[in-house]
């Protein structure tokens, strides 16, 4: 069912209300009244849509997750690389809101579930490629490698996404590869 573009709007000037005052300070400080005023709307269409600036942050990091999701589950992956490509473009997509979301006063566990959705398909590659090691071994590389990516992406986001998605995937492509060299 296709949303009316009144509410489309509504939820769109909501969102970056929410989004500019989470840059500014945590959740639990957000106001209904502090997001309504900044949309120019009354509390009632705000409940229309949400429960509390809570429920509206959790909608929007399922929103980013869902990208991810879909991009993750619709290919089939032959090199980490690409899964790295693909979970930076996402998160690139929706630059704005994943920053706002992640910054000092967001929800610093979101990268960490953005990993748990690629972990079947990064365990999958390590598995295939890394046979010889038993399981423990290769959880031990599957968090070795998404730590160390999570580093990246953090570093990546601090100043500004401005490097291209390609060639930080392939950075941290290289970086991996060299590091799981000694495992072949």
């Amino acid at each position: 069912m296709k949303t009316d573009a009144r509410v489309r709007y509504t939820r769109m000037v909501i969102k970056n209300s929410f989004l500019e005052l989470l840059q500014e300070k945590p959740v639990s400080r957000i106001t209904v009244t502090e997001i309504c005023r900044r949309s120019h709307i009354n509390r009632t269409t705000f409940y229309k849509h949400y429960m509390d600036p809570l429920d509206l942050m959790e909608k929007l990091e399922e929103e980013l997750l869902q990208s991810v999701r879909s991009l993750i589950t619709q290919k089939s992956y032959r090199d980490i690389t690409t899964v790295f490509c693909d979970v930076l473009s996402a998160l690139k997509e929706n630059s704005g809101q994943y920053r706002a979301l992640v910054s000092a006063y967001g929800d610093n566990r979101l990268l960490r579930r953005i990993f748990v959705l690629c972990r079947d398909t990064v365990f999958t590659l390590i598995c295939s490629k890394y046979p010889h090691l038993d399981s423990t071994q290769q959880n031990l590389l599957y968090c070795y490698i998404t730590q160390g990516f999570s580093g990246t992406v953090s570093y990546w986001i601090e100043n500004g996404m401005e490097e291209p998605v390609e060639k930080l995937a392939e950075f941290a492509g290289r970086a991996t590869m060299a590091v799981t060299r000694g495992f072949a």
